[in-house]
């Protein structure tokens, strides 16, 4: 696929830098499990 249209731009060096976020769910919480087995059984965690 072929993109529509490219633009040049310049970086800088706070665009190469990585940034980390807080995770929404705790990798302990209930909902959090429950939502990963749901995608396991369904075959997308393969």
């Amino acid at each position: 696929m072929k993109p529509k249209s490219v633009k040049e731009q310049t970086l800088t060096s706070q665009d190469l830098t990585s940034r980390t976020s807080i995770p929404v769910y705790a990798a302990t919480g209930v909902s959090w499990a429950f939502k990963s087995l749901a995608i396991m059984m369904s075959g997308w965690g393969v």
